[in-house]
């Protein structure tokens, strides 16, 4: 299969590489979107990596003999190589667990460790399946850029009582905007960069400026009568 590495000095390759294994309660799917995160600051930092990309979905094509997903189901790959069996993880929060699995040990090499590659391999309880009605490319969504956002609101029980102020625009900001918008909220955005802002205003938020300009706090008293 095809794997990327960032060779330094503004260069990218592919390499052929193995495909990963499905072993015990791991699965292998093959990549359909791999959406890319804070990788593009290795790549101009001219860093060497054949590890690129934390987030994938895609198609299983394998399972072991313990896996919690099959052949042919649909599933958004979530950012994390967690045991799966600490105190953490079995309460949800295996995005904090301090026994990560060496993927290297396990597979016999780092074929798959990324997601910008043909095929990769993750424990299957880190794989959740894709409803048939959510076009994967959007399900690919619910990694770096819906995910942080929808458990934040989740945890906050944000509704449409609520007003959410959104600082910062990048991916994650991005999300947390589709997140207050489903839960009804009001929401408020904020960014200096001015194409941000535009985005912001295409998804539906009127209350959109740049808080370097002015006193950002008092407009959002402003906006929220003062509260």
């Amino acid at each position: 299969m095809k794997q990327a590495s960032f060779l330094g000095d503004d260069k990218v390759t592919f390499e052929d590489v193995d495909i990963p294994r499905a072993l015990d309660d791991w699965a292998v799917i093959k990549v359909t979107v791999a959406p890319l995160c804070t990788e593009y600051k290795q790549f101009y930092a001219g860093q060497t990596t054949g590890r690129i990309g934390h987030e994938a979905a895609g198609e299983v094509i394998e399972s072991g003999p313990k896996a919690t997903v099959l052949p042919g189901d649909r599933v958004v790959v979530m950012p994390s190589l967690a045991c799966g069996r600490c105190k953490l993880c079995e309460s949800g929060f295996y995005v904090h667990c301090q026994n990560w699995h060496d993927y290297e040990a396990i597979q016999g090499s780092t074929a798959g460790i990324g997601t910008v590659t043909q095929y990769l391999a993750r424990p299957s309880f880190l794989m959740l399946p894709v409803p048939d009605e959510i076009p994967i490319d959007q399900a690919a969504l619910a990694g770096c850029a819906l995910g942080p956002t929808f458990g934040a609101m989740q945890k906050l029980n944000v509704t449409a009582s609520d007003t959410v102020l959104i600082s910062g625009l990048g991916p994650v900001g991005l999300g947390g905007i589709v997140n207050g918008l489903f839960r009804g909220a009001r929401v408020i955005a904020t960014d200096p960069a001015p194409w941000r802002l535009q985005c912001a205003r295409q998804m539906g938020i009127e209350d959109v400026f740049d808080p370097t300009q002015g006193d950002a706090l008092s407009r959002i008293l402003d906006l929220t009568d003062g509260e």
